[in-house]
């Protein structure tokens, strides 16, 4: 698990808006290449987490859970991340790992250990008792986020076409902030806490 959270927190560089003006970018194809290792590491993490026996959870150290709270909260900025060269396709990486899926998966994984635990009369730390709630926030924050993208994208088209029937092509709308993207608003504030076990 320590490789791939390495590997997906190396590769969350394509997600930076700044990444489009480093000296890559005659290369759009660098950062879909980046884009999409860094998607198959948060697969290879989930895939590691989920294949590991449920009892065996009970015994994962700390650092294993903050890995788990980082591999979604990058996940849910890979599915809902804006490419302005329009390369990034944010279905195909739907397909490729459903962040609804793995979470309820890792649910389900929960509630057979406390199940299978509370058969053998094992402990069971609190935090396990307190997974189903936040699977339940993490859901319902990724489908906020994934809301307040459509809706950002939405607008920005209508802006973009507004300003193209009425200024011609190089014309500046007022109320659009050029160097703060939805994404980096996304970044900020309380929804990655929401990510924390």
């Amino acid at each position: 698990m320590h490789y791939h959270t390495l590997e997906m927190l190396l590769y969350r560089i394509a997600l930076e808006r700044d990444f489009e003006d480093t000296t890559f970018n005659n290369y759009p194809i660098t950062q879909i290449d980046i884009l999409c290792a860094c998607l198959n590491a948060a697969r290879s993490l989930f895939d590691a987490l989920l294949s590991i026996p449920p009892i065996l959870y009970l015994q994962l150290p700390y650092t294993c859970w903050t890995q788990v709270g980082h591999g979604l909260a990058i996940l849910s900025r890979l599915l809902v991340h804006n490419d302005p060269t329009g390369c990034w396709d944010r279905e195909w990486a739907r397909q490729t790992i459903s962040f609804e899926d793995t979470v309820d998966t890792f649910s389900l994984k929960v509630d057979e250990i406390v199940a299978q635990a509370t058969a053998e009369n094992l402990y069971v730390p609190p935090i396990f008792t307190h997974i189903k709630a936040r699977t339940v926030m993490w859901k319902e924050a990724h489908q906020a986020r994934c809301a307040t993208m459509d809706k950002w994208r939405w607008n920005q088209e209508q802006v973009q076409m507004a300003a193209s029937s009425t200024s011609g092509p190089g014309a500046v709308v007022d109320g659009v902030v050029p160097d703060v993207s939805m994404e980096d608003l996304l970044a900020m504030g309380p929804i990655w806490n929401l990510f924390s076990l």
